[in-house]
């Protein structure tokens, strides 16, 4: 690799280490089986047609006191860091 370009490449990578992992307050999830079925906060446990296209748009604010969640062929749902959850609103 060119050193200087390996010079960007470090800074832009340290400074992602320096932030940590970042835990996103949207989450648009696609799965056709629970065998996949993780991501972050949210997890299928449950879908109505098995090996068919399940979603999941959820989001939530800032301080994590609301959540609005849509959902495609899903039955079961899990959510997880609703500790401070005010409200939740799942397809309406």
């Amino acid at each position: 690799m060119h050193p200087g370009s390996r010079k960007v490449l470090n800074a832009f990578l340290y400074d992602h280490i320096k932030m940590g992992r970042q835990i996103p307050d949207r989450i648009r999830f696609v799965t056709y089986t629970t065998r996949y079925n993780r991501d972050y906060w949210i997890t299928v446990d449950g879908l109505e047609k098995r090996y068919e296209r399940g979603e999941v748009d959820a989001r939530r604010s800032d301080n994590r006191g609301r959540y609005g969640i849509r959902t495609k062929n899903i039955t079961r749902l899990v959510l997880g860091q609703t500790g401070f959850a005010r409200e939740i609103s799942i397809d309406g």
